[in-house]
């Protein structure tokens, strides 16, 4: 079921974006060539989410079940899945050890990490800019830009374990539920929030491990040059 989800085409047959690395079960590191095809490709996937044909028997299990809202509108369907969405350039990238795909490195990969894991079950949470970000336009001009196609609702700036100041960021609506609004944090129940949290730790190890062996890589090669 998340290997269709990771390969989601749209009605032309186009491939979204590019499959860096699976990071625990169930749990994708996706690169795109755009911020437009990353939202594209996350509101499909909730979509997708919501009208999938799930087994009866599934939807009779806790964190599964159907919910709706106070004026009888779905909110929740089958698999509940939070995406973090970030977007700038990789410092470098290398063959992932395991793999040979393509993987990057660099703050906006932690960036995407730590966003994902303040996104609830079922919610797209977009950071729109960070500290670092020195030239990147005013929240506001950046949610009018993609106004056409999105529904970009800013949630303000906030403080993300690891990032450097604050980030603002944004709430991706899929236009076909547009009451499906979740908003930052609080709603969390403990085991969810324990989830999130495993695998933002996860991933940000893993990346890590990796730094870890290129510099050393770097290091023993300059001893060899010096000799």
């Amino acid at each position: 079921m998340t290997r269709q989800l990771v390969y989601a085409r749209d009605e032309r047959g186009n491939f979204y974006g590019y499959e860096c690395q699976e990071v625990g079960p169930g749990n994708f590191m996706l690169a795109f060539e755009s911020l437009e095809l990353a939202m594209n490709y996350a509101t499909n996937i909730q979509e997708k989410l919501l009208d999938f044909n799930w087994d009866p028997q599934l939807l009779q299990r806790p964190g599964f079940e159907e919910q709706k809202d106070g004026e009888g509108r779905l909110m929740q369907r089958g698999l509940r899945v939070s995406i973090g969405v970030a977007f700038g350039y990789p410092h470098y990238m290398m063959p992932h050890p395991n793999t040979g795909r393509a993987d990057y490195f660099g703050p906006i990969v932690n960036l995407c990490a730590r966003v994902k894991q303040a996104a609830k079950p079922g919610q797209i949470l977009v950071a729109l800019k960070s500290k670092d970000d020195k030239k990147r336009k005013k929240t506001q001009d950046i949610i009018k830009k993609y106004a056409k196609n999105f529904e970009l609702i800013s949630l303000g700036k906030h403080t993300l374990r690891g990032i450097n100041g604050t980030v603002a960021l944004a709430e991706l609506v899929p236009r076909l539920h547009k009451h499906r609004v979740f908003g930052f944090g609080g709603n969390l129940s403990p085991e969810n929030a324990s989830h999130i949290v495993n695998i933002g730790q996860l991933a940000e190890s893993k990346i890590m491990q990796y730094q870890d062996k290129v510099i050393q890589g770097l290091l023993s090669a300059e001893k060899k040059l010096l000799r």
